[in-house]
């Protein structure tokens, strides 16, 4: 069988994934915490699902770097087991995320959030733990930026969700969004 041609370069993908976690973020701050006296379901998987998407942004990020495997692969949804490989493929461990990460990583790898379930599982307001995704994206960010300027060049210009090179003419400066792989 021949072997997969992936279609973009890791970073791009990288920087797909974070983009796509910073959506799933924006989506979950426009909705309340509880509603009719239970938890907005929908906002926390929207957090969850945001913090799944940058860790693996950080993960694919370093995919053709031959890094050790972890021992075990993580589980579906587990929000810890990726965290854990990311942080064994280079991504500084913070105690901020780690704090609360175990019990997000719970509900997330159940589908606590998506489906009614008989077993009960605390859940308080999904807004405790807004420190904990803004970091990760931070972290995250901080990591996986540097590639974008490896991947297009010093005259990039990185945003929190794109990366942009300088293009000038007709006496004007402007930054379009890149195209150079």
């Amino acid at each position: 069988m021949p072997t997969p041609v992936r279609a973009l370069p890791p970073v791009i993908d990288a920087l797909r994934y974070l983009a796509r976690a910073r959506q799933f973020r924006r989506a979950a701050i426009m909705h309340v915490d509880i509603e009719n006296g239970e938890p907005f379901w929908p906002k926390w998987f929207l957090v969850t699902h945001a913090l799944e998407l940058a860790i693996k942004a950080y993960i694919v990020s370093r995919v053709d770097l031959g890094l050790p495997a972890p021992t075990t692969k993580p589980a579906n949804h587990d929000l810890v087991g990726l965290y854990e490989k990311a942080i064994l493929w280079g991504l500084n461990r913070n105690p901020v995320v780690m704090s609360g990460l175990p019990h997000l990583s719970e509900l997330h790898q159940s589908h606590y959030a998506r489906y009614p379930q008989d077993r009960v599982i605390p859940a308080a307001l999904i807004a405790q733990f807004d420190d904990l995704t803004d970091q990760l994206l931070a972290d995250v960010t901080k990591a996986v930026g540097p590639w974008c300027i490896e991947a297009y060049g010093s005259e990039a210009v990185k945003t929190p969700d794109k990366c942009f090179t300088k293009q000038t003419g007709r006496g004007t400066s402007s930054y379009v969004q890149s195209s150079r792989h």
